[in-house]
């Protein structure tokens, strides 16, 4: 089987795209296939959404409560604190930025934070630190890598 590394690779299969670096690709028949390990490139990418520069896209909202495994009203009642019908129109906007508020978005990515990390030692310190970033940072261009996370 020929393999070969793509040096970047646009991911869509989340729903949104996605830049991956160093993808092993596969040849399959006359076409070439990302080698992908999905549930690793969800759990970066929720590591990376808390804080991403730009708003978050409707399609965002829709991979972040699939990962959570939670309905439509759970979410919105107990990570947003939204009408179920609020966190629908939210997902309608497919890849487009929401119009939600911009306090409950830095709840939300609080929340994406804090479920990403787990249970890791010096979780409070982290979770300050990223509350501290995220909330004042008016969804400038700051990672999770430089946080050190």
């Amino acid at each position: 089987m020929k393999t070969k590394i793509a040096a970047k690779y646009i991911y869509e299969g989340l729903g949104f795209p996605v830049k991956l670096h160093k993808v092993e690709m596969v040849k399959v028949g006359k076409e070439w296939a990302p080698k992908i390990d999905v549930r690793k490139v969800a759990k970066d990418v929720m590591k990376e959404l808390p804080f991403q520069a730009s708003r978050l896209t409707g399609a965002q909202i829709y991979f972040i409560r699939e990962y959570l495994g939670m309905s439509l009203r759970d979410f919105a009642t107990k990570v947003v604190h939204q009408s179920h019908m609020a966190v629908s129109k939210w997902e309608k906007f497919d890849q487009k930025p929401t119009n939600m508020d911009a306090s409950t978005e830095v709840v939300l990515r609080l929340f994406v934070f804090h479920e990403a990390i787990g249970k890791k030692a010096n979780i409070e310190k982290k979770f300050m630190k990223a509350y501290e970033t995220i909330s004042s940072m008016n969804f400038k261009n700051v990672g999770a890598k430089a946080l050190g996370f």
